[in-house]
């Protein structure tokens, strides 16, 4: 086989028969004295290993595997009405969400009985009424009061006046609420003004 110099280019003639099984061999160039690698190019590509069975570093691999797959947390699935808050009532198959519109054959309103404009009505119209006095349903001059203060919730079966996280708090007789059920001629304030519920049947 012919060979040559990766240095100074020179060609030589190189016998075979000394590489044997060897993969390669190396000899020194007899011009510039550069060592030059001859590889075997008559030798076999050697297969790849079999795998075998009972390979232990596979084995414990597997094992591995196996235990962190028996060890990962089992998946919690969490109704959504758990996490709604008191919107529904318990959990379960038998959980079911209030009806919420208006309350059949009756009329609804807020008569302002204490602050600006004392003598006002509003009636409620819709199943979510919001007052403040910002831009809501049931504007009132009040300083006290916060843009969306509090708003009153039609369940059909029940009334709700819930607090919008106001800065200085509703109040039902007095007591600071967050969510409190009214009834007909409850009453309610926000600052300084004060609301009466009327409920009145339909005629």
């Amino acid at each position: 086989m012919i060979i040559q110099c990766h240095s100074c280019a020179a060609k030589y003639k190189f016998d075979e028969a000394k590489l044997g099984d060897a993969p390669s061999k190396k000899v020194r160039c007899p011009k510039c004295k550069a060592v030059i690698e001859v590889i075997n190019t008559n030798l076999k590509p050697s297969k790849p290993p079999e795998k075998d069975d009972n390979d232990q570093t596979f084995t414990a691999s597997a094992s591995s595997r196996k235990v962190e797959d028996s060890e990962r947390p089992p998946t919690t699935k969490v109704r959504l009405d758990a996490l709604v808050g008191d919107t529904y009532r318990g959990m379960g198959k038998e959980a079911v969400e209030p009806e919420i519109g208006m309350p059949k054959n009756k009329k609804l309103s807020l008569a302002l009985i204490g602050g600006s404009n004392p003598g006002s009505i509003y009636p409620i119209v819709k199943t979510i009424t919001i007052i403040g006095r910002g831009e809501v349903d049931v504007v009132i001059q009040d300083v006290e009061s916060s843009r969306q203060h509090a708003q009153i919730e039609l369940m059909a079966d029940r009334i709700l006046l819930r607090d919008l996280n106001s800065t200085n708090g509703t109040f039902v007789n007095d007591d600071k609420i967050s969510t409190a059920e009214l009834d007909n001629h409850s009453e309610f304030r926000i600052g300084t003004t004060v609301f009466m519920l009327i409920i009145t049947d339909l005629e």
